[in-house]
């Protein structure tokens, strides 16, 4: 019965993302800005599970060729503050952390496109100063022996294959890091690796590894902007006032040091409602960021103001049609009834 449903809706919004009826929505419904995020490409030699670069590039030519404009999310943050106006269909791209396939893969697929995507990048790992918990529970699993997680002491079904409970666990480290200070992260990890015989090295291995400081000023130089997100990547609403105040600014401070000029766009790490609240919004603010963006599932709504410092982005969808629900019209028509 799944398939059944799935088939026609698939269907419908293809062709209700043809030209004649994306003209026709925009003129009755009018449509929000989509603003979507990437993460990691993927790498096959390196075992990175990520965007399909050949996908991406497809979509990015799907979008340009359904007279889509891209548009950076710093001149979508402008619009919304009544500052300037966007084309008409503006899209707007960003990535998220700072990884080195992300420089290496993704700015050649936007660069020919003209599509000024905007990496929010964590200071201290381009630095080499630190590498993300996510990746430590990657690094982790890849390394240990599977017999071993049973000592982690978590609530998992260990009658099922290596591969599939690999997959539940990690998912589960992670759920339980999200919980905890950025301290009680560094330290559970230190435990996790004492448990899994496993030694967790200071900088990050090649399959982790961020891009450099010159890699950035390159992207730059090929129509990219670079944002602040933080300086470790902390759950924000997790740790003090100080601590989430000065990991903000932080990051600020870097890439104004590094790269002289930046996106004054800010981006909260992981970005769910409950990764950052009134508080950080005012520290954004207050150190005189245009706004920040979230990872809230949604559009731009122009009749909102009141989303400048917790703007919605969806993930850069997998599938032709999620492509084109999300870009168009549909999504905002969606939005409403489930409003």
């Amino acid at each position: 019965m799944s398939d059944f449903v799935k088939i026609p809706y698939a269907g419908l919004v293809r062709i209700l993302g043809t030209r004649p009826f994306l003209t026709l929505g925009e003129k009755m419904i009018g449509f929000n800005v989509p603003i979507f995020v990437l993460h990691r490409f993927a790498c096959t030699s390196l075992g990175i599970n990520g965007h399909d670069p050949i996908f991406v590039r497809w979509a990015l030519e799907y979008l340009r060729r359904k007279k889509f404009n891209f548009v950076s999310v710093e001149d979508v943050v402008k619009c919304l503050r009544g500052e300037c106006t966007l084309p008409s269909r503006p899209v707007a791209v960003s990535v998220d952390d700072g990884f080195w396939d992300q420089a290496a893969v993704g700015a050649r697929l936007f660069a020919e496109f003209d599509c000024p995507a905007t990496y929010f990048v964590t200071t201290g790992f381009i630095n080499k100063e630190n590498w993300f918990w996510g990746s430590k529970v990657e690094f982790l699993l890849d390394q240990c022996d599977y017999r071993n997680t049973s000592r982690l002491h978590l609530d998992l079904d260990n009658s099922k294959e290596w591969p599939l409970r690999r997959e539940v666990l990690e998912d589960e480290m992670i759920r339980a890091l999200k919980l905890k200070s950025l301290d009680c992260i560094n330290s559970t990890l230190n435990d996790w690796a004492r448990e899994l015989d496993v030694e967790l090295p200071e900088e990050a291995p090649d399959k982790f590894a961020p891009a450099s400081w010159a890699s950035l000023r390159d992207l730059q130089k090929r129509g990219m902007k670079i944002g602040p997100h933080t300086y470790s990547h902390p759950i924000l609403s997790r740790q003090n006032s100080n601590e989430s105040r000065d990991e903000i600014a932080r990051s600020a401070s870097d890439l104004s040091n590094r790269l002289g000029q930046y996106s004054n766009v800010f981006c909260y790490p992981v970005g769910r409602a409950e990764d950052f609240g009134l508080r950080e919004q005012r520290f954004a603010e207050d150190h005189g960021f245009l706004g920040a963006v979230s990872a809230i599932p949604g559009s731009v709504d122009w009749s909102c103001r009141r989303q400048l410092f917790s703007i919605p982005r969806f993930g850069f969808p997998n599938t032709k049609k999620d492509l084109i629900q999300y870009a168009s019209w549909i999504e905002a028509v969606k939005s409403r009834f489930r409003s």
